[in-house]
């Protein structure tokens, strides 16, 4: 069961901000006292983070802080994201922010853009037409919106209004993961069938304004952004170029994925819906576990393709933080550049959720087409949610 990845597309949101600028924010919102200033600064220093992208200033945040006077903002969130900003006193930890209904119709407002452009570059690079495009498959975990994203790309990329929809819905920062099995399935099903696949996630919008030991570590981390692929087979004649090259992304293919849940670790990570967002809880003890239990399991799956730990050349690890891209070099004997491009991802852009393994492919595509090699190069991506559940996929290019 093999499909080629015939297009693959990323995008960000305008607005960038510093991990200095964001060490400041959250200095400002949520930290009541000195101690916490002093542990903050900590978070985010070792937060591995330089720069991240969001889909609306940053300082947007202080518009949504009560303040001094003890008069409530004004009532209209889309009206306080976008104009000029003012920057009001606000008495630190005080404040939910806007709540979850305020940030779902940020959600509705900005989510379809960033997918829209993911998608029209996966389509570019694969040379295909909307009106090509068979099924669909959205992936998301930061926002409820219906109908959504999902139409909102069928309407505006112009895809076949009879184009067949899946939705992966809160699966949190390996759903790209889950989407590629379920684009992996369709396409092998259907010799026919051609696959957008697209996560695209706003994580900034559940912002934390208040201090919570398991919850703010987000904060340091998280981000927007989106990415897509198109899949399907590349010997199907549809596919051919004018000239029948192999286009930059036809030969790499998608080859299995697999999953296991983590044992005795459903509290070491859960993503629920709060009042004033969804709220993101890591314990300390998540890398732990993942570097207790992944090597034998992910040794096992790998003999049944006939490969070692040793075989892959492409390592795409979720980077849900500095802890966690630790505890995968060291129960997998990973020497230290084979995470470089995960590191150099989460440096750049955050944690983007679902969209990251997607941009690491990216990357990966990019290394190999400056650096061809003879043979085939094998790839698996590898990202960890709430569970605590490991999903991986395993790739190849020639």
């Amino acid at each position: 069961m093999t499909v080629s990845l015939l297009g693959l597309g990323t995008a960000c949101p305008p607005h960038r901000m510093t991990q200095q600028e964001a060490t400041q924010l959250f200095s400002d919102i949520v930290c009541e006292d000195e101690r916490q200033r002093r542990l903050a600064q900590m978070l985010f220093r070792k937060a591995d983070v330089e720069t991240r992208y969001t889909v609306v200033p940053h300082k947007v945040a202080y518009n949504w802080c009560q303040d001094v006077s003890g008069i409530d903002p004004p009532s209209q969130p889309l009206d306080r994201a976008l104009p000029s900003l003012i920057t009001p006193q606000v008495v630190p930890g005080k404040s939910h922010g806007p709540s979850t209904r305020e940030r779902m119709e940020l959600f509705a407002r900005f989510a379809s853009e960033l997918a829209v452009r993911s998608s029209e570059q996966a389509l570019s690079q694969a040379g295909m037409q909307a009106q090509q495009i068979t099924h669909l498959v959205v992936v998301t975990c930061t926002g409820f919106d219906a109908p959504g994203v999902d139409i909102e790309l069928i309407e505006r990329l112009g895809l076949p209004r009879t184009t067949q929809r899946v939705q992966v819905g809160f699966m949190g920062c390996h759903g790209a993961i889950n989407g590629l099995r379920t684009g992996l399935a369709i396409a092998a099903a259907d010799s026919h069938a051609r696959v957008l696949l697209c996560a695209v996630e706003l994580c900034s919008l559940h912002y934390r304004y208040t201090w919570d030991t398991e919850g703010i570590i987000g904060n340091a981390l998280f981000a927007d952004g989106s990415g897509a692929i198109v899949l399907g087979h590349s010997d199907d004649p549809s596919h051919a170029t004018s000239d029948n090259s192999i286009r930059p992304s036809c030969n790499w293919r998608l080859h299995d994925t697999g999953s296991v849940v983590i044992s005795d670790s459903r509290q070491a990570m859960s993503w629920s819906i709060g009042n004033h967002g969804f709220d993101m809880r890591l314990t300390s003890d998540v890398g732990d576990k993942i570097e207790a239990e992944l090597a034998s399991w992910l040794s096992d799956w790998l003999k049944r393709h006939d490969l070692r730990v040793e075989d892959i050349d492409f390592w795409g690890v979720h980077p849900g933080g500095p802890r966690i891209l630790v505890a995968v070099q060291n129960s997998l004997d990973l020497p230290q550049a084979a995470l470089a491009t995960s590191r150099s991802i989460l440096q750049r852009f955050g944690n983007m959720s679902s969209p990251t393994v997607l941009f690491i492919l990216n990357e990966f595509r990019k290394q190999r087409l400056a650096h061809p090699k003879a043979g085939r190069q094998h790839c698996i991506l590898l990202g960890f949610g709430p569970g605590l559940v490991a999903e991986i996929a395993l790739l190849s290019v020639e």
